[in-house]
C-alpha cells in the first residue's frame, strides 16, 4: 500500500524494442513473484527474510558511535542529515528547520531557541556533535510491525462493542473543519493481568484520510505477549502513512525525468488504478494466473450472491457438494465447484481472501486493459469470455517464449525466483537416457505434512525410475523435511535431491519424461514450452483449476488425489513413463508447445497482441472508456 508495483515511464524516442525489453522483463518479473499476494496460510520464507534485511539496510544507517543502553537496545548515533527519514523522495534536499514556521495561537508562548539539534545523555555517555541517537531497527521489531493488524485498527473505532473476542471502549471525536495539528489525554498506566493469547492497551490515535488509505499516528500502552512474548507493560508509538498518487505527481514534476505515460500493476494491486487516473494516463493490470483461473476469479461476486461460498458448514467440504457443476460460467465448459480456486471454501463471510479477490476483481473493469500469459488457442473459449467483460484483454504469452524473442545478453543475468538454484542437476542430467527422469517440485510456497512426505518418497522409489526431486527447506508445514534413511539408500543410485534448480532449464532438458507438480501456473506453462506431460498434485488457490484444465481440456496432465498414498503415487508416475496415456499425453505436450513457439514467433497471436499492446495503450497517452 506504500508504493507502487510498477510504474513505467515510456517515451515514443526510445523506440520500440526498448518499450518491448523493459516491459517483457518486468512482467515476466511480476509474473514470478506475484502469487504471494494470494496465498492465504503460507508465505515464502526466504522472500520474506530478503525484504526484511532490505528494510533494515534502510532504516539502519551507518553510525558514527554506538551506545549500549541497559536495556540492551543499541542506540546507533546518525549524522543529522542522514537520518533515514530524510531518504524519502518527498524529503530529499529537505531544509531541516529547528524552528516551527508558526505555533496554534494557545502555544504562541511556548517557542524554542534551539540552533542545533538537542543532545540526549544516556548515563555520561553522550552521541557526538551534529549527530543525533537513533534506536537501532531489529527483525523482531519490524516482524512486530506487521503484526499490528490493520483489521484491528479498523474495528478498534467501533464504540463499546463487543467483537471476536475484544472489548473496545473510546471517545471518539470527528473534525471535518481545518487541520488537526494533535491531540492529549490523560490515560492510566498499569500492568493487568492477560493470557498468552491475550492482549490489553491504552492509547491516543489520530487518523485520517480515505478508508482505503488511511494515515494512523498512534500512542500509549500496552501488556501484549502476543507480539513481546512477556507480559510487561510497554510504551509505544505506532505511525502509517500511505502515498499513492504522490510519488507518480513527483515524478511528473522532476526537471529531466521522462514523465510517466502509463502503468502497469499486478493484478492484486488494484489500487493503483486510482493513482493512475488523478494523473490522467492508462493503466494495464497484469494478472499472472492463467485465464482459465482470472476467469474463475471474476466470478467470486456471482458465487456469493448465488450462495455457492461461503458454505453452510464444514461438512460440505467432504459431503459431494464441491461436484456441483457451474455450468452457467461462460467459457468453462464441465467447471465444478472443486475446480474453482480454493478461497471459496471457507464457512466465514468475513474470510479475508475471499473478500479480498472479489474486491480485486471487482477493480479489474476499470483498468484501460488487463494482459495475461497465456496465448490465444491454448483457452481460447476463456479468453473469449473475457473479452466479452472486459475493456481489452491481451494474451501475451508465454512470457519466457516471448522473452527468448529479445537477444540481448544483459537479460540472462535476470533469475525466475529468489531462491538460490543449484545448477549441479543440470550435469546429472546430461548422464541420463532421453525422457527417462521423473522431475518432481511442488513450487516455492506449497507445504505438505511429514506423513506426505514419506508417502510421496515410497512412491518414487518404488515406481523404480528415475528421479530429480526438489525438496525447499521449508516443503514440509512446521517442521524440516526428513527422508527415511532406507529410501535415500535404495534410491541413491538412481535419484537426485536438490533444494531448489532452474526449473526452465530443467524442464526443457531431453532427460525428463514427465513432471509431478502442483500445477501452479508458471510451472504448468514452463512444462507446456518444454512438451512434458504432468501428474497433478494441486495444493491451493487456482492450482486446482490449472489442473482441471491440463487434466480434461489439453490431454497434458493426470491428477492425484488430495490424500497422497505411495500406492498411487507409484501407479501415476509408472503410467506417466511408460504407460499408454502417458505416450498420449507426452504426444499432445508436444503439440503444445509447437503452438506456444508459434504465438511468440515474430508473425504469432502474443507477439502481435503485444505489439496491440503497446500501440494502442501504452502509447496512447490518454484515458481509455
Amino acid at each position: 500500500m506504500a508504493a507502487l508495483g510498477l510504474v513505467t515511464g515510456i517515451s515514443m524516442a526510445k523506440g520500440l524494442m526498448g518499450i518491448i525489453t523493459l516491459f517483457l522483463v518486468v512482467m515476466y518479473l511480476m509474473n514470478l513473484t506475484s502469487h504471494g499476494v494470494e496465498a492465504k496460510k503460507v508465505v515464502e520464507q526466504i522472500e520474506e527474510d530478503l525484504e526484511l534485511e532490505r528494510e533494515l539496510k534502510i532504516l539502519n544507517v551507518p553510525p558514527l558511535k554506538t551506545i549500549r543502553t541497559k536495556e540492551g537496545d543499541d542506540l546507533d548515533c546518525i549524522d543529522f542529515y542522514k537520518q533515514p527519514s530524510l531518504s524519502h523522495p518527498l524529503l530529499r534536499d529537505h531544509k531541516i528547520q529547528m524552528k516551527p514556521t508558526f505555533f496554534p495561537k494557545r502555544d504562541t508562548n511556548k517557542t524554542s531557541s534551539a540552533t542545533e539539534p538537542m543532545q540526549i545523555i544516556f548515563k555520561h555517555k553522550k552521541c557526538p556533535k551534529g549527530t543525533i541517537p537513533i534506536r537501532r531497527t531489529s527483525k523482531e521489531d519490524l516482524l512486530r510491525a506487521r503484526a499490528f493488524s490493520i483489521e484491528f485498527i479498523t474495528n478498534v473505532r467501533r464504540i463499546n462493542r463487543h467483537f471476536s473476542g475484544q472489548y473496545i471502549a473510546d471517545v471518539n471525536m470527528e473534525l471535518t473543519n481545518g487541520p488537526i495539528r494533535g491531540a492529549s489525554a490523560s490515560i492510566n498506566v498499569y500492568n493487568p493481568t492477560v493470557s498468552d493469547s491475550q492482549f490489553t492497551t491504552g492509547q491516543i490515535w489520530i487518523n485520517g484520510g480515505p478508508n482505503e488509505t488511511p494515515n494512523y499516528i498512534m500512542v500509549g500502552w500496552t501488556v501484549n505477549p502476543i507480539l513481546y512474548r512477556d507480559h510487561n507493560t510497554r510504551f509505544f508509538t505506532f505511525w502509517m502513512v500511505c502515498f499513492k498518487s504522490n510519488l507518480l505527481s513527483k515524478l511528473n514534476t522532476t526537471p529531466h525525468i521522462p514523465p510517466v505515460t502509463s502503468v502497469v500493476s499486478d493484478g492484486a494491486m488494484s489500487f493503483t488504478l486510482q493513482a493512475a487516473e488523478e494523473i490522467g494516463v492508462p493503466e494495464v493490470l497484469l494478472w499472472t494466473t492463467s485465464a482459465c483461473g482470472f476467469l474463475a476469479y471474476l466470478h467470486y461476486p456471482h458465487l456469493m450472491d448465488r450462495g455457492f461460498t461461503p458454505l453452510k458448514d464444514a461438512s460440505y467440504l467432504l459431503n459431494g457438494y464441491l461436484d456441483t457443476p457451474l455450468d452457467w460460467i461462460p467459457g468453462m465448459n464441465g467447471i465444478r465447484l472443486k475446480d474453482i480456486p480454493t478461497f471459496v471454501r471457507t464457512t466465514n463471510p468475513d474470510d479475508v481472501m475471499l473478500n479480498f479477490v472479489k474486491g480485486e476483481v471487482g477493480r479489474a473493469y476499470k483498468a484501460s486493459a488487463i494482459i495475461l500469459n497465456t496465448f490465444e488457442i491454448l483457452e481460447k473459449d476463456v479468453v473469449d469470455a473475457l473479452s466479452t467483460m472486459l475493456p481489452r484483454v491481451y494474451t501475451i504469452g508465454p512470457l519466457p517464449l516471448m522473452l527468448d524473442q529479445i537477444k540481448d545478453d544483459r537479460l540472462s543475468s535476470i533469475g525466475s525466483n529468489l531462491w538460490k538454484e543449484e545448477s549441479e542437476c543440470l550435469e546429472w542430467l546430461d548422464s541420463k537416457e532421453p525422457s527417462s527422469v521423473v522431475y518432481v517440485n511442488f513450487g516455492s510456497i506449497t507445504v505438505m505434512t511429514p506423513q506426505q512426505l514419506v508417502e510421496f518418497a515410497w512412491g518414487l522409489s518404488n515406481s523404480n525410475h528415475t528421479f530429480l526431486w526438489i525438496i525447499r527447506p521449508d516443503l514440509v508445514e512446521g517442521d524440516s523435511a526428513v527422508l527415511p534413511s532406507e529410501f535415500v539408500s535404495q534410491t541413491k543410485e538412481r535419484g537426485m535431491l536438490s533444494s531448489w534448480c532452474p526449473q526452465e532449464k530443467v524442464l526443457n532438458h531431453p532427460a525428463i519424461g514427465g513432471f509431478l507438480t502442483h500445477s501452479g501456473w508458471n510451472s504448468t506453462l514452463e512444462s507446456i514450452c518444454g512438451g512434458v506431460p504432468m501428474v497433478c498434485w494441486p495444493f491451493f488457490a487456482d492450482q486446482q483449476t490449472n489442473c482441471r484444465y491440463s487434466c480434461t481440456h489439453w490431454g497434458i496432465g493426470t491428477e492425484m488425489d488430495n490424500n497422497v498414498k505411495r500406492d498411487e503415487v507409484e501407479k501415476l508416475v509408472r503410467e506417466l513413463m511408460e504407460g499408454d496415456k502417458g505416450k498420449e499425453m507426452k504426444t499432445k505436450a508436444m503439440v503444445w508447445k509447437k503452438k506456444a513457439e508459434e504465438a511468440t514467433s515474430p508473425d504469432g497471436s502474443s507477439l502481435l497482441n503485444f505489439d496491440n499492446l503497446v500501440d494502442e495503450i501504452l502509447l496512447s497517452n490518454r484515458l481509455l472508456p
